[in-house]
This record gives structure tokens, sequence and C-alpha cells, in this order.
């Protein structure tokens, strides 16, 4: 029993180092007066008039480091945002955490990092990490993201230690450190999200990307080293683990899982390509498509539908090169498909064409049809957020059950081309469908 539990030990304090989680947060060391001082600088910089508020900001900034407990606290209160509060309260709030992402930035404190990534919203927090970091990389959460997990939190010797610990833990042991792992780290996805903000507030990066709190951040340390050895474990429920695991870690586990798509292994590949599609990230197109000459012919399909997942149109070149010299009539559905979801919608006509081949090519082209439909489904309840429209109600399993599709080919054309919103238009590239925004009350329309 001492082992594994030696083994979680060393893992979590690769969670330690630059960047680490904040101290509690407290005023320890010093007096009332300065407390009472920094909390008035505060509420003038946060509610005071242009001048009081630019006053008040310079003290904080004057103060420094020993105000930063004082922010962190503020910042973490001001982000409590109930679902009944008015859209204009809202507005306010989002204000007042800019401001404090503006004043930390000022006061360059490291400690500040984890909660700025934490309580991210919008370009003041992005600029702010840049003045703490050094580092440039402007106002993608997901950079920021990948920067501060990718930190080295131990030197290489000891993360490599770490992994042969992990690796010489008996198959029981192993899983035990997976699924503390998988449930140790807590995501909420842009749906969730939905529940809590009005969509009109939503910051699209938020929309589009989970959300993890900086505890969180650090368990994701902890578990990178472990994907690459966890995959290839020669357990099936160790290696379904590492796929739970490395879905939870969604974009901060593709770059460890790129050196996977080369495996030896057949099975490996195959559960790696699955995890990127799944995720839906464009930073393993390169290897994605290098998956579509794969001697495997369900690799191919795999990889086909990886790159419809992830829906960039640089991937249409190279499917549409392997779709004239695909020999497996049942991969040719997979790589229309994927055109499909990458913008080429007039492959839409061609998959339902194969809708009257025989058995064993029917099935597989609506296979790859309902997977255009559940695509669809999704992007639609994007499309209602971006246009501020009530998300679907109806799950998708609920959606597909009412469509009805099966095999007829009049069917899916009546379904291609339906409103509210109309699936094809939903595929099609941004700059033909990208809708006006629609503009604040108060604000003039262009």
């Amino acid at each position: 029993m001492r082992r594994p539990l030696l083994t979680l030990v060393l893992l979590l304090l690769l969670a330690g180092g630059c960047g680490g989680p904040v101290a509690p947060v407290g005023t320890r060391g010093l007096t009332a007066r300065q407390e009472l001082d920094i909390r008035n600088a505060l509420h003038d910089a946060l509610h005071g008039d242009e001048p009081r508020s630019a006053a008040g900001r310079d003290r904080l900034i004057r103060t420094g480091p020993a105000a930063v407990p004082i922010l962190l606290e503020a910042l973490a209160s001001d982000e409590s945002l109930a679902a009944g509060k008015p859209a204009q309260a809202l507005r306010q709030e989002r204000v007042r955490r800019g401001k404090l992402a503006v004043i930390l930035g000022e006061i360059r404190d490291a400690r500040a990092i984890p909660a700025l990534l934490g309580h991210y919203d919008g370009p003041p927090f992005g600029r702010a990490l840049e003045k703490i970091t050094g580092q440039s990389l402007g106002d993608s959460l997901g950079a920021w993201r990948e920067w501060y997990v990718s930190q080295a939190p131990a030197s290489r010797s000891e993360v490599e230690e770490a992994v042969r610990e992990y690796q010489r833990q008996g198959a029981a042991q192993r899983l035990q450190i997976l699924q503390g792992l998988v449930h140790g780290i807590r995501l909420r996805t842009g749906a969730a999200i939905l529940e809590e903000r009005p969509a009109a507030l939503l910051p699209a990066v938020q929309l589009q990307a989970r959300i993890m709190s900086t505890e969180d951040l650090d368990r994701c340390r902890a578990a990178r080293p472990l994907l690459v050895p966890a995959f290839r474990d020669p357990e099936p429920l160790v290696r379904r683990h590492a796929c739970l695991l490395a879905l939870q870690l969604g974009p901060l586990a593709v770059q460890p899982l790129r050196s996977l798509l080369r495996d030896a292994d057949p099975d490996t590949r195959l559960q790696v390509i699955q995890v990127l599609g799944e995720i839906g990230d464009g930073q393993a197109l390169p290897e994605l498509v290098a998956g579509l000459a794969d001697a495997v012919p369900v690799l191919r399909q795999r990889s086909a539908w990886a790159l419809g997942q992830i829906g960039e149109s640089a991937a249409a070149a190279p499917l549409r090169e392997q779709l004239l010299r695909e020999p497996d009539p049942l991969v040719r559905p997979g790589l229309l498909a994927a055109l499909v979801m990458v913008g080429e919608v007039g492959r839409f006509e061609e998959l339902v064409a194969l809708l009257e081949q025989g058995a064993d090519v029917r099935k597989a082209a609506v296979d790859h049809l309902e997977v255009i439909c559940r695509r669809a489904y999704s992007l639609a309840v994007h499309h209602a957020a971006r246009l501020r429209l009530p998300v679907p109600g109806e799950a998708w399993q609920e959606y597909r059950r009412r469509l009805e599709l099966g095999v007829d080919p009049e069917r899916w054309r009546r379904w291609w081309t339906a409103d509210d919103p109309c699936p094809r238009a939903l595929f099609l590239p941004p700059s033909r469908t990208s809708p006006k925004p629609i503009p604040e009350r108060g604000e003039e329309t262009p």
C-alpha cells in the first residue's frame, strides 16, 4: 500500500514549482491600518469615478506585492455570477474583473498567475499575464494554459523518475493512479457554462474552450507525463482510463499524444486517433493527415473522421487526394463525410448517392451521414448561442430519433436543406455564413 501512495505523492509534487497554486489568501503580515488603506484604495479603483479610480489604482500599484492577497480575494469573489442577475450588472462585473487584472499585471507578482488563468475573462487578463511572465501569447486562453502546464515543475530527471515509478507499479496500482487523476480534474464544457451565463455576455474563448480551475491545471502537470506509458499499457482497462484522462485534459493532451501516432501498434494508434478527434484540436493535424495513408483501412477511415471533427480547411486538399486514390469502398464514405465537415458541402450529395450501393457500402454511408448529422447538431447549439437564440433543449439522441432519416436518400436531402438553422449552411466557410453581430442595447447598428 505504501508504494502507490508514494507514487501519488511524487506525482503531486510535480504540480509545484514556478506558477504553482496560490497560497491561501489572507492578510497576514499587514497591520489593520495597512489592510484598511488597501481595501479603501481597491474600492476607489473599482467603484469610483474616473479620477478616483485612477488614484486608487496607482495607490494599489505602489503598495505592490502586499496588496496581492486582497486583490486575488476580490477577483475570486467578483467571479460569482448568479443566473438571475441583470445583463447590466454582469457587464459591470466584467469591467471590474478587467480592472483587477490590469492592477495585478502592473504589480507583476507571480502569485497572481494561477488566479488570472482560473478567472480568465478576455484581453485584460492576457495582457496582465504577458507583463507578469514576460511571454508573448496574446489573448489565447489555450496558449496560456499550455504554457502554464508545460512549464517544467521539476527537473527532467525527476519527471523521468516519476514515470519509471509509475511503470514499476502493478496493473491495479497503475489503474488507481489514473482513476485518481481522471476524477481529480474537473472540467466544465461550454454547454455547462451557458447554463450559468447569458450567451450575450459569454466571451467566445470561454464558449469554445473548457474551463478548469488552477488546481486542475496543477493536476494536469502531474498527469501529462503519464499519458504515453498509459496508452502503451498492456492492460486494456488501464488504456481505457488513459483515454478518459486524455479527454479530461483536452487540448493539453495533444502534444504528448502526437508521438503516439507513429507507434508500431495499430491498436494504440487507433485509440489515439479517436481521442484526438474527440478533443477536436488542430495541433495534431500533420500526424492525422499522415494517417490517411496508413496501411490499415480502419486507421485511414478514423484519421479522416478525426480531421472532420477538427474541421480545419487545411485538411481539405489531403482528403481530396486520398479520396482519388482510396482503394477501399468502405473507407470512401468517411473521406466524403470529412470533406463535408471541413467545408466542401457539395460532397454531401456524393455521400447520399452511396445509399443506393450494396449493403456494406450503404451501412458505411449511413454511419457517416449520422456523423455529419451529429456534428450539425453540435454546430447548431453554438450557432444559437452566437445569435443569442435559445439553445436547443433536446438532447442529441432525441434529435436523431425525431428525424428518423434511416437509409432514405430523399429524407437526407430534405434534412440537408431544412431551416432553423440550415444544416448545409452550418458547414460553409465562416466568411460565407458568419452572422452580423447583434449590437448591445444602446449601441448603434453600423
